[in-house]
């Protein structure tokens, strides 16, 4: 519905007035429920976990006729590949859906179990070392370079007749 001039001193907001209508009328509207994305992808998984455990059990849409020239051997074959398959597909999908059920609590457990063993390689800052430092805090830290007794070591900008142990490069070196 719109509402139009018959004068002609408003011959262009009428015009302009039938154009939006026009356009809006094009507009095509479709009510789609709101869906937690990991909850409609969880029922989606198990939707499909559940076809192929009916599929694998012979209730399903398996193909099961032999094609031509086939013998029974290799028809049994076939099948017991395709069962593997099913089988290897329906681990994979409960896996993915087990992982997807973690709760935020264990999945920060284990990226906390991951990142001890990272700890452990933890350099004896007692000994000499040379460790970088920036403005930013994310960079700090990042190049660690430890010293051995009885060693000399240089370090500076490389220069065409002179490289030294540890090349130093940025701004302001």
């Amino acid at each position: 519905i719109c509402a139009v001039s018959p004068a002609s001193s408003n011959y262009e907001e009428s015009l302009s007035t039938l154009r939006y209508a026009n356009r809006a009328k094009q507009i095509k509207n479709k009510a789609e429920v709101n869906e937690d994305p990991q909850a409609k992808l969880i029922r989606e998984l198990r939707e499909e976990n559940e076809k192929l455990k009916k599929m694998l059990e012979g209730k399903g849409p398996v193909q099961s006729e032999a094609r031509e020239g086939e013998s029974a051997e290799e028809f049994q074959r076939r099948i017991a590949e395709l069962e593997e398959k099913k089988k290897e597909e329906i681990n994979q999908m409960e896996s993915a859906l087990a992982e997807m059920q973690k709760s935020w609590e264990e999945k920060l457990r284990e990226a906390q179990q991951q990142q001890k063993p990272q700890e452990e390689d933890v350099v004896d800052l007692s000994q000499p070392h040379m460790i970088n430092l920036n403005q930013d805090a994310q960079l700090t830290g990042k190049v660690f370079h430890t010293f051995t007794e009885n060693t000399q070591y240089w370090a500076g900008r490389r220069a065409p007749d002179w490289t030294p142990n540890i090349v130093l490069t940025g701004l302001g070196i």
